[in-house]
């Protein structure tokens, strides 16, 4: 399994950023170029991969989320195996729409169980709501139409962000709104739905690296740790945080016993959606 991925529509939105964060002249302690592929989450290995390089890690995990499945979970009427995906993209605050659809197809009555559910930018606020399923549908009709744009993030002097802070706007509100809404509770949901062999993922892009980094949402859910939650939470707010205009999330990583951190956005700046994070390795 290979993950791919394309930066180059994204470029100019990146220098624009890179130009601000050298004025809002950040506090890094990056990860040296040789050491990018070795870096981890402390205690978490193996929960990530990045861009461009195959995964045996990821293709293993995948391997044996068909052995934890109920097999009974995806049998079609005619009895053959279907394993519904969904990749949910970004779109902002046009996420309302995927949240609508979510919750016609619920009426329906044909929405499936998801084998697998993966999102960028405003997609990863979707997904865990769509992992779940028809249970969640409320939470998330009220999570676009019920929050405004002061729930998301706060504008005050543009002109003094520019030159000394790392974005335009203050997404503190936007965090705070994850944290609501990813509690201990659901994070046991979706921890169990990893364990019954369903798979859950999130993309963002590392700037320092340039890669598009996919990360196993269930598999760190499963970890059932108050650092586990912290993370989940982080990945998410990272996946749609667009560059320049929010702020990049911090990650402390681990390479070679060493602690460094990655500074990461809105997965979308590199795949628009979801769809283009595993696709078979080209001969």
């Amino acid at each position: 399994m290979i993950i791919s991925w394309k930066l180059g529509r994204a470029m100019a939105l990146l220098t624009g950023f890179s130009l601000l964060v050298a004025c809002s002249q950040l506090p890094r302690n990056p990860v040296p170029v040789e050491l990018m592929p070795a870096a981890e989450i402390p205690g978490m290995p193996n929960i990530r991969a990045g861009a461009g390089h195959i995964s045996p890690i990821f293709e293993a995990d995948l391997l044996q989320s068909y052995k934890d499945e109920s097999k009974e979970m995806f049998r079609a009427a005619d009895g053959t195996l279907v394993y519904p995906h969904l990749a949910l993209s970004g779109g902002g605050p046009n996420g309302a729409f995927g949240a609508g659809f979510l919750n016609g197809w619920t009426k329906t009555g044909k929405r499936p169980v998801f084998k697998v559910v993966s999102g960028v930018s405003t997609g990863a606020l979707i997904a865990p709501f769509a992992f779940l399923g028809s249970d969640h549908d409320q939470a998330l009709h009220d999570f676009y139409t019920t929050t405004t744009t002061r729930d998301i993030f706060h504008l005050d002097n543009l002109l003094f962000r520019l030159f000394f802070r790392e974005s335009l706007a203050d997404t503190s509100p936007l965090s705070k709104l994850i944290d609501g809404h990813i509690t201990p509770e659901l994070m046991s949901e979706i921890a169990k739905a990893h364990q019954h062999g369903r798979r859950l993922y999130m993309g963002t892009v590392d700037l320092d690296s340039q890669r598009f980094m996919v990360w196993n949402m269930g598999l760190i859910a499963a970890k059932g740790t108050p650092e586990a939650l912290m993370l989940f939470r982080k990945v998410m707010l990272a996946s749609s945080s667009v560059p320049v205009a929010f702020s990049p999330v911090f990650f402390d990583v681990v390479a070679q016993g060493k602690h460094y951190d990655e500074m990461h956005v809105d997965g979308g700046v590199a795949a628009r959606t979801a769809q283009k994070l595993f696709v078979p390795e080209q001969g």
